[in-house]
């Protein structure tokens, strides 16, 4: 009868063990999920500021919060709200100095946050630029002769920067929201753009308009909260190029028409909501010899012969090609090389010059930025404006 009981409390204790060890696992298991998840939502990117403007000397200066300043992985000192220090270009190495001292040169100066809440102002000296705020932290390093300044920042608030910065502080909320779903995308499908130089993103056109964190838009805020996360795919699961541009005239443009590559989403839609928006129309002149000679270097034949009224260009809808005489050019490159607001423009020779009259902004693939605002004014969610300017996209959690 003992042995009985004391198998029994022997088989009861391992039953109890093996559910202990069972609920461990489980607990485990979402403790790692949950990791995971945060860490995915919480990624950092590193976005070069200023890029290729030449920076030789910037003041930083803390508006919130307060940082460690590590030189060559070393700390250095500390910085706290309204405390100066600048960072200048010397012999291939960062110099860093306040207003009382000089810290000498280093390789490398990173300047880390040490608080939840911070953000700090950034103030070009040579040359002499605007300032931007940003939060996160930077690290800064000599390159070609300059500073390569990289902002490593929350992504989400990276987005809000952008977003801020393309549709400025004025915009529906529902805008705001498919700008947010667009510029994430954009951002993790060309996270490892800049690898090669040190950084992920550009806060130039090459990448998206970054000029800092956002200034307390409070749209802004909501539209990155609504859509954290988020991003478009195709059909087949693969990230979009989600291409936007600021005004298509009535009308985007086939992504072939533009880059090398077709995408089954960059089709052509005709609409009219952006046709009475403030870049829906521009105009330009230019010399007429000044065509001539420009015609004459990209092996147009003939040229002198012609005359002035021969050199009328009209478009009434989208042409992919100039063409005179039997020759031909892509617009895209007349666009590129007059800084032309858009493809889609007219000549009409005017004695001596040449009078341009064009249509939209931008390179006029995908989303339609001026059209998407007035769709939000209109009572279309941010949904129904991303498929009304994408085919056959799903928007997914990354």
């Amino acid at each position: 009868m003992i042995t009985d009981k004391k198998r029994y409390y022997q088989l009861l204790f391992r039953r109890l063990f093996n559910l202990f060890v069972s609920s461990l696992h489980v607990l485990l298991f979402f403790i790692l999920i949950f990791l995971v998840s945060f860490n995915a939502n919480s990624q950092d990117v590193k976005v070069s500021i200023y890029n290729g403007m030449g920076i030789k000397s910037i003041m930083i200066t803390p508006t919130s919060g307060e940082y460690e300043i590590i030189a060559d992985n070393n700390s250095l000192l500390r910085i706290i709200k309204n405390e100066i220090i600048q960072l200048y270009y010397k012999n291939g190495k960062v110099g860093i100095k306040s207003l009382s001292k000089s810290y000498g040169l280093y390789n490398k100066i990173d300047i880390k946050k040490l608080s939840r809440i911070n953000s700090f102002r950034v103030k070009p000296v040579i040359p002499s630029l605007e300032s931007r705020n940003y939060d996160g932290w930077l690290s800064i390093s000599a390159k070609n002769n300059y500073l390569l300044i990289i902002n490593i920042v929350e992504i989400e608030s990276y987005i809000a920067g952008v977003v801020m910065a393309e549709g400025g502080p004025e915009s529906p909320l529902e805008y705001y929201k498919s700008q947010a779903l667009l510029c994430r995308t954009y951002a993790i499908g060309h996270k490892y753009r800049h690898k090669s130089e040190g950084f992920e993103l550009c806060d130039g056109v090459h990448c998206q308009v970054y000029k800092g964190m956002n200034e307390n838009i409070a749209d802004i805020e909501i539209a990155c909260e609504e859509t954290k996360g988020l991003i478009l795919v195709d059909k087949t699961g693969k990230i979009i190029t989600a291409a936007y541009h600021s005004n298509c005239a009535g009308e985007t443009v086939n992504s072939e028409d533009v880059w090398s590559s077709s995408a089954s989403y960059l089709k052509s839609v005709k609409e009219n909501y952006c046709k009475k928006s403030p870049h829906a129309k521009w105009e330009t002149t230019i010399e007429l010899d000044d065509w001539k000679n420009y015609l004459k270097k990209n092996g147009f034949a003939g040229i002198d012969s012609l005359i002035e009224n021969d050199f009328e260009f009209m478009q009434r809808e989208r042409h992919i090609y100039y063409t005179l005489n039997g020759d031909s050019m892509l617009l895209k490159k007349i666009r590129g090389d007059w800084n032309f607001k858009s493809t889609l423009f007219s000549i009409i020779p005017v004695g001596d010059e040449l009078f341009i009259r064009g249509l939209g902004y931008g390179h006029g693939v995908g989303l339609c930025q001026e059209g998407a605002m007035e769709m939000a004014k209109q009572g279309f969610n941010y949904k129904q404006i991303i498929r009304h300017y994408y085919k056959d996209v799903n928007i997914v959690k990354y």
